[in-house]
């Protein structure tokens, strides 16, 4: 007798209203006002919820779907505060957008394997909900999908999905165990945007676009393996990122926009390799542990200065290029330096000339400082002559002829590392200034 009747559990006891129709229409509820129900069961003659057809039930909070019902449309339980048991059906193709937005008390939903679509602000704010299972058939994770689940833990992406789209995950603050799928080939901004417990993050070659902020504030994550199918790093891409030890730029890029690894106060090191020709403002603000940058290749454009602004810990400049027309702006924050290598004979003297006077303390060494380090190679060193060197000359030795080493092919330098090796011991590095 129910197989058309929706049931509805009010003030402690039932009631039942009679469906003819296949759709599930938020006008025919609206009716008999019966928004107080706790519990409802639909009837089995129903294949569609229609939008808004539960839409700020607050009392909400559990729901029988039958396994004749194939589409969740638009806001169908958003806002449900108070829901927190569905028992889903297992024919369900698509959720329709915002279709459990906002229902705060949602903790633990399995999304049948029959979806293929799940729209946009389909889990918004689900505060509480913890882990997630994505079905096989779902090609794309909308915008905002999950935007701000503080509460979600894991996630398990299908490799299906081929976009992750704008502030999908964004704001999930618990979120530690995510696997990003072969198939995935572009993900959008602020994707993963203050994602503050994830620390780990491989991306797939398969990744050909990463849009800006997509790791913004993701103060946890400690390495990130960037492919060599992306060509550039967009604005702020992990700004924040201050845990942030490790991370090779592959030589695929050629453009870091502004502020792309602002804020990452745990970078010791950066390599900007050959085909990069635009770095843009601010690119390593506030990077306070970065200790040496190599710039392998020309970069031709710059779009404003402070590219190290408040990188107080810069020491180590190597810049191995024949081309560098931006190098001006790129340097116009660097007050620190200790070291500055360049092979190249077109560097202006207007740079050499700002490095000097803002780096009072800096050695530069260029071109034509190559016959004394051949000089310095063809010397037969020994532990008593490195005693004769005052401490301070042997660190910085060491530093230099470790770099000149490390890129010999462009110096045309080759060192012995029992050279490099008898240097070492006899430093004392605690005292480096």
């Amino acid at each position: 007798m129910f197989d058309n009747t929706l049931q509805l559990f009010i003030s402690g006891e039932w009631v039942f209203l009679p469906i003819t129709s296949h759709v599930l229409s938020h006008y025919d509820l609206k009716v008999f006002n019966l928004k107080n129900a706790s519990k409802i069961i639909i009837p089995s003659n129903i294949t569609t919820i229609e939008y808004h057809a539960f839409s700020e039930w607050i009392f909400l909070t559990t729901i029988h779907i039958p396994n004749t019902v194939t589409s969740i449309e638009n806001d169908a339980f958003s806002g449900c505060t108070l829901l927190s048991n569905i028992e889903m059906s297992n024919c369900i193709t698509s959720i329709g957008d915002r279709a459990f937005y906002q229902c705060t008390s949602l903790v633990d939903l399995r999304i049948p394997d029959s979806v293929t679509s799940i729209g946009i602000h389909a889990f918004h704010k689900c505060s509480l909900l913890n882990k997630v299972q994505i079905p096989d058939g779902v090609t794309e994770i909308s915008e905002f999908t999950f935007y701000k689940c503080e509460s979600l833990t894991e996630v398990c992406i299908p490799n299906t999905v081929t976009s992750i789209g704008e502030c999908a995950f964004d704001g999930c603050r618990s979120l530690t165990n995510l696997v990003i799928p072969n198939s995935v080939t572009t993900i959008w901004s602020f994707a993963f945007s203050d994602c503050s417990s994830l620390t780990e993050m491989h991306i797939p070659n398969s990744v050909t676009f990463i849009y800006m902020c997509a790791f913004k504030g993701c103060s946890a994550l400690v390495k990130v393996d960037i492919p060599n199918s992306i060509t550039s790093l967009d604005y702020k891409i992990f700004k924040g990122c201050e845990s942030l030890t490790e991370v090779v730029i592959p030589d695929s890029v050629n453009k870091i926009y502004e502020y792309a690894f602002s804020g990452c106060k745990s970078l010791s090191q950066i390599i900007i390799p050959t085909r990069v020709i635009f770095i843009g403002s601010h690119a390593f603000h506030g990077c306070t542990l970065l200790v040496e940058v190599h710039i392998l290749g020309s970069i031709i454009y710059n779009r404003g200065d402070g590219v190290f602004d408040e990188c107080t810990s810069l020491r180590v400049l190597i810049i191995l290029t024949s081309n560098n027309r931006s190098m001006y702006r790129i340097l116009s924050t660097c007050s620190c330096l200790a070291l500055c290598i360049v092979s190249t004979t077109v560097f202006d003297s207007l740079d050499f000339n700002y490095i000097k006077e803002n780096n009072p303390h800096c050695r530069v060494l260029g071109d034509s400082e190559r016959a004394r380090l051949q000089a310095v190679q063809a010397h037969r060193w020994n532990m008593s002559a490195m005693k004769l060197c005052t401490e301070r000359e042997r660190q910085w030795l060491c530093v230099v002829l470790m770099a000149i080493n490390q890129f010999s092919d462009v110096f045309r330098v080759s060192l012995p590392k029992e050279m490099i090796w008898m240097l070492l011991q006899t430093i004392q590095w605690s005292d480096m200034t």
